[in-house]
Formats: structure tokens, sequence, C-alpha cells
């Protein structure tokens, strides 16, 4: 998926990638503080707005990019992958 490929490509140019794909993990790196720690250079979720909600702050702001699918072809990768 064009997800997979993207993680892909910002750990072969070395940067640290953190995946939040379930609101629980968002919540508990949210408590652990990830973004300020400097850990992670990039985060992938699939919620953004919990992602935002609680990761970031004032202090700590963050580049929202959205890349959006044909939910018909989404099914269908999902489906085979």
């Amino acid at each position: 998926s064009g997800g997979s490929t993207a993680k892909s490509i910002y750990k072969c140019i070395g940067k640290t990638v953190c995946v939040a794909s379930k609101p629980e993990t968002i919540m508990g790196l949210g408590q652990k503080g990830l973004v300020p720690s400097g850990k992670a250079d990039i985060i992938f979720s699939s919620f953004p707005d919990l992602a935002i909600e609680h990761l970031y702050d004032e202090r700590h702001k963050a580049r929202v990019l959205a890349m959006f699918r044909h939910p018909v072809d989404r099914l269908v990768s999902k489906f085979y992958y």
C-alpha cells in the first residue's frame, strides 16, 4: 500500500518512523511524551485527529500530510494484504 511504501522510504533515508495505528497506541505515546522527547522524526497514523490532539502542543507543532485512496481500491487492498 502507499503507507507501507512511504514508511519504507523514510526508514531508508535514516528517519525514525513511529506507527500509531490504534487509538490506544496514540494515547500511550502521548502519555510517554513521544513528541517532546524527539525520538520520532515521522509519525504515521490512521487517526490524525487523535494524534494531533494527544501528541502535539503549542511548543511541539506538526505538519500534516493526508493521503486518500478510493474506498473500493482500499477495500480490495486490505482484502489481499
